[in-house]
């Protein structure tokens, strides 16, 4: 995106997509063998290697929501690769940032059924109206006290997924030499669907894991 040409002015800037993730997604790969001590490994292996391979003591590391929870990790246990961390969406407060997110998440899908009716389509209006309802029965509450993550998957991370990806490709092309053409994005779309099923088992593990 434009953000990411702006970085490329000054800094060489590496796009990692995680094991079982995007363009990093293999069929050979299973659920069982997403782990967070699998994520911390990998992203220690592409950093001594970046180091390496650009000749830097350090790097910058930038990390988005999960991103930014390994980012702390990683940065906590190897300090001596990281010049600096960004920690962009951290997780902090479940309880208080998740209906937040809930609500607006409801106001993007209100604003594309009425765009989508408007230009008659009405399958695309019907899609949209089934995730608003999905996400309304979402209620982080109820789900952190019971450990009901099949429903946190079904009620929030399904229908965010299924909102935010379609349009979010868009601004990858042209911004990725590897997404140039038409055929590189609908390839790049079919993966990031398919790893989504993968990573909806390592969050529930995750949750298991860290959450009481």
């Amino acid at each position: 995106g434009a953000e990411t040409n702006l970085l490329t002015d000054h800094f060489t800037v590496v796009q990692w997509d995680q094991r079982g993730a995007g363009a990093s997604y293999s069929e050979d790969i299973t659920p069982e063998s997403l782990t967070v001590e699998q994520m911390e490994e990998d992203a220690i292996t592409l950093i001594k290697y970046l180091t390496q391979k650009f000749k830097q003591k350090k790097v910058y590391l930038l990390g988005h929501s999960w991103g930014a929870y390994l980012g702390t990790k990683i940065s906590h246990k190897y300090p001596q690769y990281i010049r600096a961390f960004i920690a962009v969406g951290l997780p902090v407060n479940m309880r208080q940032t998740y209906p937040i997110m809930k609500n607006q998440l409801l106001r993007i899908t209100t604003n594309k059924i009425k765009r989508a009716r408007a230009f008659g389509d009405s399958m695309a209006a019907q899609k949209l109206w089934r995730i608003g309802e999905a996400l309304s029965k979402f209620n982080i509450t109820d789900i952190l006290e019971n450990k009901d993550w099949d429903s946190f998957i079904n009620f929030y991370f399904n229908p965010r997924v299924a909102l935010g990806f379609s349009s979010s490709i868009h601004p990858i092309r042209g911004g990725n030499p590897h997404i140039s053409t038409d055929i590189d994005k609908k390839d790049y779309s079919n993966k990031l669907e398919k790893s989504m099923d993968l990573y909806a088992d390592l969050v529930i593990r995750f949750f298991n894991r860290k959450i009481t």
